[in-house]
């Protein structure tokens, strides 16, 4: 290791042990455990961490609101499964399925297949990434390698373009017009960029501010507004800054910093995800708040949330959470509790399955919430649509295009199922 490197990674963990004694601190005011902390963060922490150390990639998984009413879990089981059909997968292949109701995409790390319902390849694309990491919103998908510089990004149809970045991966989106937003780690500091659904870059900063670190990012349907999550380490307390940015020059010098045009802020708060909806509204998942903002960056409404959010999936209008234990001193819901919040009226649904839920997908036609070989399935109103216990270990349920019609991954096979 040469000395650049040396200082670089001395740099970096006075950074880390920084950011670590900024959130014991805050824990301490309010009363959390660290431990808590970090287990928010498939959420929380450890991007941030990950961002300081340039080794790791967080991809924003994907959407909510709240107004309670629980729902009372109906005791069914669903024991008979029909197979309709199955693709083989590569034994010891790192794999990600993305379902479209009647077709899906296969990834792994030579390039990526897309099948029918009935299993018939339409088409693939080639390329060559070690670890590939995969974010898909309506009909595109984009896929990065993980502390990597390549991107590429598809629609049902087949690749549409692909980037080169000049800087390390960090965080990727993608809008459902195709648009893609990039975090990228260089030499001095970071870069956000904005491409078009063309695969034009059309929007560039540079975020060189020491101490202050961009961690999640989206853009409106229409890429004209960038929304980018900070981190502002520089204080005694963090604080965590939503700015609200103009992709066009024209309208960039409109605005009266001639940079973005909004921002909202949040004292003490980690804001790690960020989604444009389907209603035009960016809502934000923070480690104790969801809160949305319109494209004016006004904020719209904001959400205590007194649970440890395990899982987060975004889809349409709706954000499902996935809650863990209630935080100290607070009167949270059920370990277990599927949250559904539909970010147009706040209003919210919960449903408890009954146990801690390791796996949550949001799909058009239901909610799947698994916890080791048992699965529900859930309607956007909070309702039991299926319960099925598998006889094997599964790394994903897709729901295709009814409820009752599954794409099933195990390490082996990839089987469309008919659940009866």
């Amino acid at each position: 290791m040469d000395k650049d490197d040396t200082e670089y990674q001395d740099e970096n963990i006075q950074e880390q042990n920084k950011l670590e004694l900024l959130v014991a601190k805050r824990n301490e005011r309010k009363a959390v455990p660290v431990k808590n902390t970090y287990a928010h963060s498939a959420l929380a922490i450890f991007t941030v961490i990950a961002l300081l150390a340039a080794s790791g990639i967080y991809f924003c998984r994907d959407k909510i609101i709240n107004v309670v009413q629980n729902i009372k879990q109906t005791p069914q089981t669903v024991a008979a499964a029909e197979n309709d059909a199955e693709i083989k997968i590569e034994s010891g292949s790192k794999t990600t399925f993305v379902g479209f109701g009647r077709s899906y995409l296969y990834c792994t790390k030579d390039g990526v297949k897309y099948f029918d319902g009935d299993q018939n390849e339409k088409w693939n694309s080639t390329y060559t990434m070690t670890s590939p990491s995969v974010v898909n919103d309506g009909s595109y998908t984009a896929v990065a390698e993980a502390q990597g510089r390549s991107v590429k990004v598809y629609s049902e149809e087949g690749e549409l373009y692909s980037i080169s970045a000049d800087g390390t991966v960090v965080q990727i989106s993608v809008n459902s017009s195709g648009g893609t937003g990039l975090i990228l780690k260089t030499d001095s500091g970071y870069k956000v960029q904005v491409y078009n659904e063309k695969g034009n870059l059309i929007m560039e900063r540079f975020d060189e501010n020491k101490g202050v670190y961009p961690i999640a990012v989206d853009v409106s349907s229409d890429e004209k507004v960038l929304a980018v999550s900070y981190l502002d380490t520089t204080d005694i307390e963090m604080v965590s800054k939503i700015l609200f940015f103009y992709t066009g020059n024209e309208d960039t010098k409109n605005t009266e910093s001639g940079d973005f045009f909004a921002s909202v802020e949040k004292v003490g708060e980690i804001v790690p995800a960020i989604k444009y909806m389907d209603n035009g509204i960016f809502t934000a998942v923070g480690d104790t708040n969801i809160f949305a903002m319109d494209s004016s960056g006004k904020e719209l409404w904001n959400n205590k949330i007194s649970n440890k959010i395990d899982e987060i999936a975004f889809c349409g209008e709706y954000l499902v959470m996935a809650l863990g234990d209630a935080l100290p001193g607070e009167d949270g819901a059920e370990n277990g509790t599927v949250r559904i919040l539909n970010t147009v009226g706040n209003q919210s649904y919960d449903y408890c399955v009954g146990k801690s839920i390791a796996y949550l997908k949001a799909y058009e036609n239901g909610i799947v919430a698994g916890s080791n070989r048992d699965f529900t399935a859930l309607s956007y109103n909070g309702k039991l649509l299926w319960n099925y216990t598998t006889t094997q270990d599964i790394n994903d349920i897709i729901i295709m295009n009814s409820a009752e019609r599954v794409l099933c991954v195990t390490n082996n096979s990839a089987d469309i199922i008919n659940i009866n």
